[in-house]
């Protein structure tokens, strides 16, 4: 005897979906997972140890426009051929742009040298 197709339980392989209901699911899932998940942001200001005082004053007025905002600011250093004699001009540089952003941040680990650039 010949049973009906009903009276089987449906297997969990082969199923019949609605495809627009499907995708919506799956946004949805995506959307809460992105929504748990935490970015950490990091924006870079990159300075010369012969940074021009006006260009300097905009790099700064950038980085406290990004701490105030929530996001790490990263200020970089970098030496370009002889410049590389000015180690101590540089490292200046780096300092004077600590202090004067003191009042929103404060660097997490002091300013490090790495060959041709200084970075905190």
């Amino acid at each position: 005897m010949i049973s009906a197709a009903s009276d089987q339980p449906e297997d969990p392989r082969r199923r019949l979906v609605d495809y627009g209901r499907f995708n919506y699911e799956q946004a949805k899932r995506d959307k809460e997972t992105k929504k748990r998940q935490h970015v950490n942001k990091v924006k870079e200001v990159p300075l010369r140890p012969v940074t021009d005082p006006h260009d300097f004053q905009t790099e700064l007025e950038h980085a406290i426009h990004f701490l105030s905002d929530g996001i790490k600011v990263k200020v970089s250093l970098r030496f370009r051929g002889r410049e590389n004699m000015l180690k101590e001009a540089g490292a200046q540089t780096v300092d004077k742009f600590i202090e004067a952003i003191a009042p929103w941040g404060r660097p997490e680990p002091p300013p490090l040298t790495r060959g041709r650039s200084i970075s905190a």
